[in-house]
């Protein structure tokens, strides 16, 4: 499996163990990862590191299995229940390394098991063909013939199986002579229901019997061919069919031309449904054509599995390939998908629509930004890169209440937001190093206006310029006013404040680690005393609420309480009550109720519904929340006066 440009850059910067744990799970397989790595010299050293760890970590879950598997063959060693044991063992653990001791015993009982099923099949088929010609004077079907000389050639080196060969080469013999002498009847069971060759060691038997009758020797031959182009494994059948005419069949003049054709067609990705289907598209009429069908009829399954399993992670494209080229009907694609009419055409525009807007941010972006209008509340968001400020920020411009300033301050950044929220496409992160500043309006019901500013600061800058700011003796600056431009300078330019840290229940590993650091190094900043004072305490005298946002809901089965646990697990009890403590202190989200007074609370947020290629169907339930929060920490305009509000809006207290 091709791995995705988000996998490939997971594996750069996941440490080992975590790397580990996904081959444990099974998301990626070795194979996999060396593929990256040969093109990725730098990944090389951590994926030796990583399989050595494999290869030398036995598995308790692994043990457990092989001795049941083990205990049912020795009990049992041909029920179909010790069989599906064995089954799923060999799936489950056949390509863990320090398992091989284990995967080799298994693969022999199995291998047994194996061998007495098909005798088993192959002897009551047999018997009944006796009895039927003794009885009914029907003679045996050549395929049997084939198959209990298949049987044969299988079995025949292995010492276990050597009385179930002897007695399936004596049937084998005894049912060919009840066909000699019909060769007519013969060649009709050798071959299948299409007309094609069912067994290339049928038509050896057949040739061997009935070889000098009429043109039944260029028939054979014709059909052999016919049989190596319909394997899976081309020239290898075509390499059978030239041995067994020793270089002189009625083909063999193709046999070159075949082996070019091989190189052409190994040449093309077979794990990937888009380059298969590529190919065919280029070579409608070449010789492995057939065999890229079956190849796509294949993928298919595997591809429609890896939709169902995660629609927001498939590619536009080959979604759009396997409708195009009529591999999936619109109903499987909607049933792996989830996807209605609507999205599922939605989907099909997509390339259509993003040709029409304009190009979406980048680390090469440039926007103006400034410390906003004087004399509102600034709605901040922190959170590191990829935790979803740009999401949340789009959920509320895409609000059917807020009004932007789009002359003014970061107006045009927020109206390329607004034009890719309507289009339904999640923008993916912020210029580096860049801080939105957007004049907002929240137009509320009989006339009530909120003005508001809204600030959203690439996660570059929240953890270089704030959370991780240096001054020039080396040490980390401890006060927002000496930390320089941009995002400080709008932390501590008068206006009242509004604080949302935003938390990412998906990051894994590092990213993970560094998340955890950057909020409670934050905690610490808001409201750490040096010698005895807070050099932030001016600040935070003015911030009036503070909570979290825990973005991509839609990942969160649990809902609110899940998104409860994600933040207990970034902050512990301790530093949640110090929080707490310091809210009350500092008058932030003051509540005469005491349960309530200086509490966080905890959002879960989703953009909507997500699909493939990263599209959404919005759905603004949790930014009119969001919004309805705001609204409470921000003054509001009627008829003419400007005033506070009350705050009205409460939500379950997280701790």
């Amino acid at each position: 499996m091709e791995l995705s440009l988000p996998q490939k850059l997971w594996l750069n910067r996941a440490p080992a163990d975590a790397i580990l744990e996904k081959l444990r799970q099974q998301t990626f397989s070795v194979e996999d990862l060396r593929a990256y790595a040969s093109v990725q010299p730098q990944f090389a050293a951590k994926l030796a590191y990583v399989e050595n760890l494999l290869n030398n970590m036995p598995d308790p879950a692994e043990n457990a299995d092989f001795e049941s598997a083990v205990a049912a063959a020795d009990k049992a060693p041909f029920a179909e229940e010790t069989g599906r044991l064995l089954e799923a063992y060999l799936a489950k653990w056949g390509s863990l390394p320090s398992a091989t001791p284990h995967v080799t015993e298994v693969q022999g009982a199995m291998s047994r098991f194996n061998e007495y099923k098909q005798y088993e099949r192959l002897r009551s088929r047999a018997e009944s063909a006796i009895m039927d010609y003794d009885t009914r004077q029907i003679p045996p079907a050549g395929e049997l013939i084939g198959a209990l000389g298949s049987f044969v050639t299988a079995w025949k080196e292995v010492a276990f199986a050597s009385q179930h060969v002897a007695e399936c080469q004596e049937m084998k013999e005894r049912l060919s002579g009840m066909v000699a002498g019909n060769a007519e009847q013969a060649w009709e069971a050798i071959l299948d229901s299409d007309g094609r060759l069912a067994s290339i060691e049928a038509a050896k038997e057949f040739l061997a019997r009935y070889g000098d009758i009429g043109d039944y020797r260029t028939t054979v031959d014709n059909k052999i061919w016919e049989w190596a182009l319909g394997q899976a494994d081309v020239e290898a059948g075509v390499r059978v069919y030239d041995d067994f005419y020793r270089g002189i069949g009625r083909h063999s003049h193709k046999v070159n031309s075949v082996r070019r054709a091989s190189a052409e067609w190994a040449s093309v990705d077979g794990s990937d449904i888009y380059s298969v289907l590529e190919f065919i598209g280029r070579n409608p009429e070449h010789i492995f054509a057939a065999q890229a069908a079956r190849v796509v009829e294949k993928l298919k399954g595997v591809e429609l599995e890896r939709l169902r399993r995660s629609p927001l992670k498939y590619d536009n494209l080959t979604f759009c390939t396997l409708y195009d080229k009529k591999v999936c009907t619109k109903e499987e694609l909607c049933e792996a998908s989830g996807a209605d009419e609507e999205t599922f055409q939605r989907i099909l525009d997509d390339e259509r629509i993003r040709k029409d807007l304009p190009p979406s941010p980048n680390e090469n972006s440039r926007y103006a930004s400034g410390v906003g209008e004087k004399g509102l509340t600034d709605v901040v968001f922190f959170g590191i890169a990829s935790s979803g400020k740009t999401c949340v920020l789009s959920g509320l411009l895409s609000h059917d209440d807020i009004d932007i300033d789009e002359a003014n301050w970061s107006g045009e950044y927020a109206s390329l937001l607004k034009k890719y929220g309507k289009a339904g496409i999640a923008i993916s992160g912020t210029p580096e190093n860049f801080v939105a500043m957007i004049k907002a309006t929240a137009r509320r019901p009989e006339g009530v206006k909120h003005h508001f500013n809204l600030v959203e600061m690439a996660g570059e800058t929240f953890v270089n310029k704030i959370v991780n700011a240096m001054g020039r003796d080396g040490k980390l600056v401890t006060s927002f006013a000496d930390m320089g431009t941009q995002a400080p300078e709008i932390l501590n330019n008068g206006n009242r404040k509004l604080f949302f840290i935003l938390i990412d229940p998906t990051s894994e590993g590092r990213e993970q680690a560094l998340q955890a650091e950057a909020v409670n190094r934050l905690k610490s900043l808001m409201f750490g005393k040096v010698d005895g004072r807070n050099p932030n305490e001016a600040i935070m005298r003015r911030v009036e609420g503070l909570h979290f946002i825990v973005t991509k809901a839609d990942t969160l089965a649990g809902g609110p309480s899940q998104a409860r646990e994600v933040v207990h697990g970034i902050l512990n009890r301790g530093a949640r009550e110090s929080l707490v403590e310091s809210c009350r202190e500092y008058g932030i989200n003051a509540s005469d109720e005491s349960e309530l007074d200086g509490r966080p609370r905890i959002f879960p947020f989703s953009l909507g519904r997500f699909n493939v290629g990263n599209i959404y169907t919005y759905n603004p339930a949790d930014s009119d929340v969001l919004l309805n929060v705001i609204c409470d920490y921000t003054a509001y305009e009627r008829k003419g006066s400007f005033l506070r509000k009350l705050r009205q809006f409460m939500t379950t207290p997280i701790f």
